[in-house]
């Protein structure tokens, strides 16, 4: 196996719990249960990585990734597991150890020149366009200059609505992201997108479903379009490659 030995493992399940369940066009998204993977060395040094499985959106469930994580701990470490989740949990603990080892972040063991911090989205919730706007402006005051919202979930229209009562409200200077989760109809998707390009919208991840679909409205979309249910694995991505089906 490359990278450090290992010497010692742990495997942690945990619920976290969510302040507000999220909405998304595949249902409301609770508690999440994760499991964290900790890996030592002879030294004592301990790198953690995380599975995070979630329901709908990825092929495992966390009873699975855990025990695609324990094969690969009882099979002497040397392929790494097959299941996304279980092999980023995998992957993330390597990193870290080595990193711990080598008395580095892990963002500087990877990269010597990365930069020490780099902006993030907030995601904003809200079933009305009050409460989006409420929670968007709770981000913005606590430093986020980007929000991220899901639609699909209700009609376009009442979507449409929510989206520019929040551009009014944190003005052009906020970039908002918008994420159907696949939910919205190809033939529909791209007068979707002529509709929110007025908006400044940043991107639109996974507008609908499928490779193809993707690639046919990115083709005829002012607004970039971003992938990830669809490039949630090294062949995903490469078929998103492949057909252009996504700026990002």
């Amino acid at each position: 196996m490359n990278g450090p030995e290992v010497m010692g493992a742990r495997l942690v399940r945990r619920t976290l719990r969510l302040h507000r369940p999220v909405v998304t066009a595949h249902g409301p998204v609770g508690d999440r249960e994760v499991l964290l993977l900790g890996l030592s060395d002879a030294e004592g040094n301990i790198g953690w990585g995380e599975a995070a499985p979630l329901p709908v959106f990825t092929p495992e469930t966390v009873d699975e990734a855990g025990q695609a994580i324990l094969d690969w701990l009882d099979d002497d470490r040397i392929q790494p597991p097959a299941t996304p989740t279980a092999r980023a949990a995998v992957d993330g603990a390597l990193l870290h150890l080595a990193a711990r080892a080598a008395g580095l972040p892990l963002h500087q063991h990877l990269d010597p020149h990365s930069p020490s911090s780099f902006a993030v989205s907030a995601l904003v919730t809200g079933d009305s366009p009050e409460e989006l706007v409420a929670t968007a402006r709770t981000a913005v005051d606590a430093g986020h200059r980007t929000v991220k919202v899901k639609v699909g979930a209700l009609s376009f229209e009442v979507d449409l609505a929510l989206v520019a009562a929040l551009r009014d409200a944190v003005g052009p200077e906020v970039a908002i992201r918008l994420d159907a989760n696949g939910a919205w109809d190809p033939d529909e998707a791209p007068g979707y997108l002529e509709r929110l390009a007025g908006l400044g919208i940043e991107f639109v991840e996974d507008p609908v479903a499928g490779v193809e679909a993707l690639a046919a409205v990115r083709t005829a979309s002012p607004v970039p379009i971003a992938a990830d249910e669809t490039a949630t694995s090294p062949e995903g991505v490469a078929a998103v490659i492949a057909a252009g089906a996504a700026d990002l």
